[in-house]
């Protein structure tokens, strides 16, 4: 999911709470609606001064800094060491709402305060993956208690307007949000900002521009308003640009940034200009988002500064997982791995991102290449993956495996991938695999009639057509996905030497000298349900034609490491078939939000070679845990799983613990 930007307009540095007589957060919000700074340094300093450690006097302080924050921002521009505030804002807020003593008013809005400050801290990747669910929790908390409050409001508002769809973003919905804000507050410094900017960004400038001065002209001294209609006043000259320079320090090598913007150089600066030169420089995958300020040089010539925000998201995980379950004799069987995982979405400033898996004997690298020849172009993926425990092509007859079935070997595959996705989300790929097994290497190959080829290569081409709108997440049990997907993956098949598994007439994974075809196609739909509650569908289906024996669906319970839908209760790969549907359907609830899940599932699966149904559950919970751990188990039943008595048991348990730098 690209450039999730939720960077809120200005307008929240002035939100107030209406009411009859003056609150104390009427006080501060009226300075800094005129720009007070000095009047309000001294209101921190004066609330800060007490030993008093009441509910109320912490959340006042925190009101007082947050408000001296925004109103500093506001004049003199976003600063990185301008997030300490933000952090003492939070702090002093959330301590407030944990004593006693406060009334409804001032609860709403010391979650109003948690709200914003964390959004202020949402500047890129990292700080999203951390502060974005707080924000929207802290949000719904502020609205629970008082429904009408205009800050409240206008910041789900303008969250709506900028967010992605896969973080619940709804322009139409936020817009008519400020326009009911707007006709009951028409004077409202705010709403008047949000108005605006949603004026700005439709192109209308004209209208922009006469809103901010009906603004300006009831609010004279803010800083916001002033810088906002300087920008106006330049634009209006249509000034020459003479230079185009990067801001502050970047990962990336400026000179990236700076050749995107060359271009630009010699023509008339204006909003489209801007707005096209902005488009350019965010074409960067690592480039989060951007802004230009230009300063005008002599009468007619402007030098713009730009300065980037940037996805340097590093993230570093740790898993472990153990599964037990009982055999067909009802004996137990266990399984586990610890695993490793590294990404950086940044790699040594290149653009490009680097992820590794490590897990025992199982080993994944994939390097992504956001456009090999140019930003707009294909991106390429290039993988690679051991695992030296090897593929296991088992034959499972009536719950038991098949005497003289087993076939075992060590595997590696390289990919390449070449494709694009698009911002709202249509995709397309093609990937090209080679898989190399070396059969004589194992000793427990025992399948009937086995002729040993050796070593073999495996080469495949799929297309991947779709599109998805779910984006991504951190694979956590107490996400709930919101959006939905559907993909189609044609794909060929071929062994050059086939022929090593010998004659076809009497040998099991014999195969002939054509190459064999598989299609798949999945749909996903997930959906929010309040502020607990989840519902995630999912629905696959596969064929193939003359597919090879070693190469067939494989369908069974699945693990952190496997992706798509899966059958609970039943041994993993029981399901050897060229023809099948699979669908499963979860529930979630939480108790606790992010904090406390309950969740429970239904699979189905109908092997169309065997022309029979099967029919898996599972229950489970899952926990966010001290020190950032999140701890996950559930249960799985194979309803009518093939065994000596009873169905398919499996328990399994999942510990992760994830690092965003």
């Amino acid at each position: 999911m690209k450039k999730i930007l939720i960077i809120i307009a200005m307008a929240l540095a002035f939100a107030t709470v209406p009411a009859c007589a003056e609150t104390y957060a009427d006080k501060v919000e009226r300075m800094a609606a005129i720009g007070d700074i000095a009047g309000l340094r001294a209101e921190v300093a004066e609330v800060t001064a007490t030993a008093d450690e009441s509910a109320r006097t912490l959340y006042e302080r925190a009101k007082a800094v947050s408000c001296l924050r925004k109103t500093i921002e506001a004049s003199e521009g976003e600063k990185k060491e301008r997030e300490g505030m933000a952090l003492e804002s939070i702090a002093l807020a959330e301590r407030s709402l944990a004593a006693a003593g406060l009334d409804s008013d001032e609860r709403a809005e010391a979650y109003f305060v948690v709200a914003t400050e964390n959004d202020r801290l949402i500047r890129d990747a990292p700080s999203w993956m951390a502060r974005h669910a707080a924000k929207e929790n802290a949000l719904a908390q502020c609205l629970a208690i008082d429904p009408g409050h205009r800050g409240g409001r206008l910041l789900r508002a303008l969250s709506l307007i900028h967010g992605p769809m896969s973080a619940d973003g709804d322009r139409a919905k936020g817009k008519e949000e400020i326009d009911e804000l707007y006709g009951r507050n028409p004077e409202w410094l705010p709403v008047l900002l949000a108005r605006a900017n949603e004026a700005r960004d439709k192109k209308e400038y004209d209208d922009a521009e006469r809103i901010t001065r009906d603004a300006a002209a009831l609010y004279p001294e803010n800083a916001q308003l002033r810088a906002n209609l300087a920008e106006y006043s330049i634009m209006r000259r249509e000034p020459t640009v003479r230079r185009v320079t990067v801001t502050g320090k970047t990962k990336l090598p400026k000179k990236r940034i700076e050749r995107k913007a060359r271009a630009f150089i010699g023509e008339k600066y204006t909003f489209d200009t801007k707005d096209r030169l902005l488009a350019k420089v965010s074409e960067i995958e690592a480039v989060w988002s951007c802004e230009a300020t230009a300063h005008l040089v002599g009468s007619n010539e402007v030098d713009v500064e730009i300065a980037v925000g940037e996805n340097n998201l590093i993230v570093l995980g740790a898993i472990g997982y153990a599964a037990a379950s009982l055999d067909y004799d009802k004996d137990p069987q266990f399984t586990g791995f610890p695993a490793l995982l590294y990404n950086d979405a940044n790699f040594f400033g290149s653009g490009n991102s680097m992820s590794v898996i490590f897990a025992g004997p199982y080993f994944k690298i994939n390097y992504a290449i956001p456009g090999l020849i140019g930003d707009r172009f294909p991106d390429v993926d290039l993988g690679w993956s051991s695992n030296f425990l090897g593929s296991d092509s088992t034959k499972y007859s009536e719950g038991i495996p098949e005497k003289n079935q087993e076939l075992h070997s060590a595997e590696h595959i390289a990919t390449l991938k070449v494709g694009k996705k698009s911002d709202i989300g249509l995709y397309g790929y093609l990937e090209g695999t080679a898989t190399y097994h070396d059969w004589e290497a194992s000793d427990r190959n025992d399948a009937e009639n086995f002729a040993e080829p050796g070593e073999t290569l495996a080469y495949e081409g799929v297309a991947d057509i779709g599109i998805d709108t779910i984006g991504g997440g951190m694979g956590s049990k107490l996400d709930r996905p919101d959006g939905f997907s559907v993909s189609i993956k044609p794909g060929i098949i071929w062994q050059p030497d086939y022929d090593a598994w010998g004659d076809r007439d009497d040998r099991v994974f014999a195969h002939d000298d054509k190459p064999g075809f598989k299609f798949s196609s999945t749909a996903r739909y997930c959906k929010k349900i309040g502020a607990r509650h989840g519902f995630e569908a999912n629905v696959g289906f596969q064929t193939g034609w003359n597919v090879y024996e070693t190469e067939k669906w494989a369908m069974g319970e699945g693990n952190p490491m496997s992706s798509g839908p899966s059958l609970d209760g039943f041994y993993a790969g029981e399901f050897r078939y060229t023809t099948g549907v699979v669908a499963d359907f979860g529930y979630q609830i939480q108790p606790i939000p992010d904090r406390f899940s309950l969740f429970a599932k239904y699979d189905v699966f109908l092997d169309a070679d065997s022309v029979r149904v099967y029919h898996g559950t599972a229950i489970g919970s899952a926990v966010k845990l001290p020190k950032g751990f999140e701890l996950s188990a559930q249960a799985g039943i194979g309803v009518n799983a093939e065994r000596e008595n009873g169905p398919g048991v499996e328990i399994s348990m999942l510990l992760t613990r994830i690092w965003l730098f």
